[in-house]
């Protein structure tokens, strides 16, 4: 399996991508997990979500009315301009039962890349409902938009368009929890230390979407005996009572066989961090008619699976203006939202809270699922050396750049920094792999000895081409080295003057001189046609 995250590095790592999940260097994990393909026997799914009640992967827009909780949006994050100032907020009507993540060691209510410049909204980060000052969230982003500037409003700081008509034209933040002090101080708290969102809400996360995706597939597929599959008791069109819901592992249900607008158990059964329901959504869904509607501490164990769905999707109440109650994991869903409240957790690629819907609330999933072991797939990794003598003028950030073939097909190029590791998981037992370096950095003062291939310690001999080929088996990891010398070069000697010819020379130049001259013309001209003759030649293979 494979994640799509991060001729530079950022190339070679997403075609290789590709081919298996790539665990990229230390220095560029990213969005990236550190440490691919280790999913435990049981897992969160919303770990993803870092702590935040609202994780959006690239864009959001929030039209609510407000939202209780923790919001992290990876791209740019907008809100509605009318009613007032949208609020983040700690509690008011949902829970209180929960923490908000840090970031740089500050607490944060929302964590953006930026806010649209070209939004109508209000953003009020006011904490209301708590005083503990490790719930005081202020605001993080990571990047540094020239558009917005910092400025105080009522003795705490508020972030506008620098060039904005008056001081309260939207779009703006006001950032309750950060004490106006100046613009320096709070641009400094206010911008973050790692480069993308992602580098903080999915700093927990050991595994990929597409590994979570396989792990939910498993629990629902009954021939693996990992969950219960309630049955119906009774179907009312309005009302659904579910039989059968298991009290000591997941319980799924399929989306399509709960059309109604509540949903009960016969008997009266509490969810719980082992029993959580799964609502399982196939492929190709686009609109989804969330049937939950019982108050209570069940929200916090229910989830609509979207892991199998792609592109657009709708999620709203049974009934009009009625409530949604549980979480949505949809990491690659566009996804449209509302209820009145909506009680969960969100995880998606893009989401808009509908316009004029409720609030959203901060009911963290907290189950558990259960993961079989991903066998048949396996893991090697390369480390890039350089020794020589002229080892000490490669910079340290030189890229080498090695093709990549697996089981005979182009996988692309794997960029290699110096004494760093890029790994390759999750790739079928039995793939065979080609690796072959491409023509190293020019490095002034530094020629290039032939390119010295390991795998694991042992020294290879390659092909005639200077690739070498392995099979990767199922369980190991597969180390391989490419060392390159780097040999000095001594400077190319200055030539001398040439010297000036003598009398002699001179008269025996002149007394050829007719048939030299003549010679020298003919040979220019056969010269010209040749190069005439060769530019063609190129031209008409171009």
């Amino acid at each position: 399996m494979s994640t799509t995250r991060r001729r530079t590095r950022t190339a070679a790592i997403a075609a290789a991508a590709l081919a298996g999940a790539l665990v990229v260097p230390a220095g560029l994990a990213g969005s990236v997990p550190a440490a691919q393909a280790v999913v435990p026997d049981t897992f969160n799914p919303f770990v993803a979500a870092g702590g935040y009640s609202i994780y959006v992967r690239e864009d959001a827009f929030l039209g609510g009315s407000e939202t209780e909780g923790a919001v992290a949006v990876g791209g740019s994050l907008s809100v509605r301009g009318d009613g007032g100032n949208y609020g983040v907020i700690h509690f008011a009507a949902g829970t209180a039962d929960y923490t908000i993540p840090t970031v740089d060691g500050d607490p944060t209510r929302v964590l953006a890349g930026q806010y649209d410049s070209g939004s109508a909204g209000r953003l009020q980060i006011s904490n209301a409902g708590t005083s503990d000052p490790a719930l005081l969230g202020t605001l993080k982003l990571t990047q540094d938009d020239p558009l917005y500037g910092y400025f105080e409003r009522g003795g705490f700081t508020r972030y506008r368009l620098a060039a904005a008509p008056d001081a309260d034209a939207p779009p703006l933040i006001d950032i309750e929890a950060l004490p106006w002090t100046d613009a320096a101080t709070a641009e400094a708290a206010t911008l973050t230390a790692l480069p993308t969102v992602a580098d903080y809400v999915e700093a927990d996360m050991t595994w990929t979407y597409d590994e979570a995706a396989q792990c939910l597939a498993d629990v629902a597929d009954p021939t693996n005996g990992l969950a219960a599959f309630p049955t119906i008791l009774e179907n009312t069109g309005g009302r659904l009572v579910l039989t059968g819901v298991a009290t000591d592992r997941p319980n799924v249900v399929e989306y399509q066989d709960i059309g109604a607008q509540q949903v009960q158990f016969d008997p009266d059964v509490a969810l719980g961090p082992q029993n959580p329901l799964i609502v399982r959504v196939p492929a190709g869904t686009t609109v989804v008619n969330a049937p939950f509607g019982a108050e209570g501490d069940t929200k916090h164990y229910i989830f609509y699976d979207l892991s199998a769905v792609t592109g657009d999707v709708t999620i709203q109440p049974a009934v009009a203006g009625g409530r949604i109650d549980g979480s949505i994991y949809a990491p690659n869903v566009d996804l449209t939202a509302g209820g009145s409240p909506l009680d969960g957790q969100v995880l998606s690629q893009n989401l808009d809270i509908t316009l004029g819907s409720g609030e959203t609330h901060a009911y963290l999933f907290r189950g558990e699922v259960p993961c079989i072991a991903q066998e048949g797939s396996t893991t090697f990794d390369i480390v890039k050396t350089v020794t020589g003598s002229g080892a000490s003028l490669v910079p340290s950030d030189a890229t080498f750049l090695v093709d990549y073939v697996r089981d005979g097909t182009d996988a692309g190029e794997l960029a290699l920094p110096v004494g760093e590791s890029v790994v390759i998981a999750n790739l079928p037992d039995g793939t065979e792999i080609t690796l072959v370096e491409v023509v190293p950095p020019d490095v002034p003062g530094v020629g290039w000895g032939t390119p010295v291939w390991s795998i694991d310690g042992v020294v290879q001999t390659p092909a005639p081409d200077g690739s070498v080929t392995f099979t990767v088996q199922s369980g190991t990891t597969i180390s391989v080295g490419l060392e390159n010398v780097a040999n000095l070069v001594p400077p190319a000697p200055t030539p001398g003057p040439t010297p000036a010819p003598g009398p002699a020379e001179l008269a025996e130049s002149g007394a050829d001189g007719g048939v030299g001259l003549f010679a020298a013309l003919a040979a220019f001209v056969v010269g010209a046609g040749a190069l005439g003759l060769t530019l063609r030649r190129r031209s008409a293979r171009r």
